[in-house]
């Protein structure tokens, strides 16, 4: 949504996410995440389920390495799934001693 309110808005991204909060009628002419459902579905690719476990294994990763929960989240799946690579631009990642960053830029 941050990337749609970007480009259909031409706002800036420090501080988006606050600043839709605040204004919220800008959530409302952003429609690019209602895409994600179809893309996924159309290439065939499993999603993982989020459980219980999971989400307790995010709560510990979040605390290890100082990461929101989303990110938290993220790292916990790839354990479960014994990922060890990730390609991120997302520099929060590089606390994350477990598994190896590539940064596609």
């Amino acid at each position: 949504m941050l990337a749609d309110a970007v480009a259909r808005h031409g706002l800036d991204r420090a501080g988006l996410a606050h600043r839709l909060q605040r204004h919220r009628q800008l959530i409302a002419t952003l429609n690019e995440h209602t895409k994600v459902t179809t893309l996924v579905r159309s290439l065939a690719i499993h999603v993982e389920p989020v459980t219980l476990i999971t989400l307790e294994r995010a709560t510990s990763v979040s605390t290890k390495f100082q990461l929101l929960t989303n990110d938290a989240l993220t790292v916990a799946v790839m354990g479960h799934l014994g990922l060890k690579d990730l390609a991120t631009n997302d520099e929060d990642f590089d606390t994350v001693t477990s598994m190896t960053v590539w940064k596609p830029r």
